[in-house]
């Protein structure tokens, strides 16, 4: 599933003045179908009924990548070969390139979250990697090229290799691509003489192609665009915001959690969106998903990359977006951001006091993935037809189904935040505002 989405009637939304937003689509039948609400002169709406993108709409991501990973500033200390092979980058598997999430206010786009901006971003940080996979202090980024423990075992393989025939060639047509989901390698795809040289100094010369961040790990936080807003009037005179977002030394959405946590008042719109998502070759789970509520008081968005390499490390990176509507004065505009960066290596868990098991790692999708087909064979209770029973039966495990999924998410959202804090990058604050008056 790429998308959750709740949203109240529009008798519901009208007593706490809001409005329910449509689609703007030529087609007449997508008149109907709602996309967010519009209160307080904001307009917050989503589109995630999206499938996953085809096999141009991926070629055509791949290309953007691949562009956005060129340097254009080349190094003296990079060698003119270098210069000549840029990284191959693929996109994750799974990609719902239409879904998105954006905030207006007066009807201009002030801040939005979609798949494509963020995997850019993951692309534009390799322009900072270099062919040893090591980026500058000052251009940090949190993008950085990983190894499995199968990988490990590869470079020595490859080292063994280098030793015994360091001047042999290798034909590249016939190189299997490490990184080619589509190529699964294992000890019978390699016959004994293409395994030496594959892991021969030609080979290697080669292997800057492929070296990039396989894990995905953008340093996303969304994107802004406050260039030509003017909250005072009603046109789009240019106003360039000074440093956008501002740092502050303390958490404004923390300040604000008793409005988060009133059960008092409803939720007015709900959605919970997957941007991407790749089992990383079988070797864990990478998502970038977001959760959107909006209620009388506020709204508050929570962006999450989640990244699990198996006996590897286990990474979590959260952006908070939270605002508080003031329906006396609408033009007064304060929007938080609260950033958060935690991972640990696998072998820290243990003593960090979590678990090392797996299982404990999964989300829910990858757990309820794992179900047996076998147990959902209705079966019919005395005095029932077939078609009731396979209803009855069909409510009965959606309940539970959901109700593993909440339990499971809970205990991983609590692991997930005893995690130890990461360094974040330059350009991003733990806790950042803007503030139009």
């Amino acid at each position: 599933m790429s998308n959750k989405r709740h949203i109240l009637p529009t008798g519901e939304l009208e007593r706490h003045g809001a409005t329910t937003l449509f689609s703007q689509e030529n087609d007449e039948d997508s008149l109907k179908i709602p996309i967010g609400i519009s209160i307080c002169n904001w307009e917050i709406s989503s589109h995630g009924e999206c499938s996953i993108g085809n096999e141009q709409q991926m070629d055509d991501l791949a290309s953007k990548l691949q562009s956005a990973s060129i340097s254009t500033n080349n190094h003296a200390t990079v060698d003119n070969e270098e210069k000549q092979t840029p990284k191959r980058l693929c996109p994750p598997e799974i990609v719902f390139v239409k879904s998105h999430i954006t905030i207006r206010y007066k009807s201009l786009e002030l801040l939005r979250f979609d798949a494509t901006s963020a995997l850019l971003e993951w692309a534009r940080a390799h322009q900072d990697i270099d062919n040893e996979n090591i980026a500058s202090k000052s251009s940090y980024t949190g993008v950085s090229v990983i190894k499995t423990k199968d990988a490990q075992l590869w470079k020595k393989k490859r080292d063994a290799g280098t030793s015994k025939n360091p001047t042999a060639v290798v034909d590249k047509n016939s190189m299997i691509d490490p990184f080619n989901s589509r190529q699964r390698i294992t000890n019978t795809t390699l016959s004994t003489a293409v395994e030496e040289d594959y892991f021969s100094n030609s080979a290697i010369g080669t292997s800057r192609e492929f070296n990039f961040d396989w894990t995905y790990s953008t340093p996303y936080a969304g994107s802004t665009n406050f260039t030509g807003f003017n909250p005072n009037t009603e046109t789009t005179s240019i106003l360039s915001l000074p440093g956008q977002w501002k740092t502050i030394s303390e958490s404004g959405i923390q300040s604000k959690m008793n409005l988060l946590t009133d059960t008092t008042q409803p939720i007015l719109y709900f959605h919970e969106i997957n941007f991407y998502e790749d089992d990383l070759h079988d070797n864990g789970i990478v998502s970038l998903s977001l959760k959107m509520r909006v209620m009388p008081t506020c709204f508050f968005l929570l962006c999450r990359l989640y990244v699990r390499v198996d006996h590897v490390l286990v990474r979590c990176r959260d952006t908070r977006i939270f605002h508080e509507f003031d329906h006396h004065d609408a033009e007064k505009l304060n929007i938080y951001r609260d950033v958060c960066w935690r991972e640990a290596k696998w072998n820290e868990l243990g003593q960090l006091g979590l678990p090392q098991d797996i299982r404990m790692w999964m989300d829910a999708n990858e757990r309820s993935r794992g179900q047996s087909d076998v147990h959902r064979i209705p079966q019919n209770l005395p005095g029932q037809s077939a078609h009731s029973a396979v209803n009855i039966r069909q409510q009965q495990q959606q309940q539970q189904q959901q109700q593993q999924q909440q339990q499971q998410g809970a205990i991983l959202h609590s692991l997930l935040s005893k995690l130890p804090l990461m360094p974040l990058p330059s350009d991003l604050s733990s806790s950042s505002c803007i503030e139009i008056q």
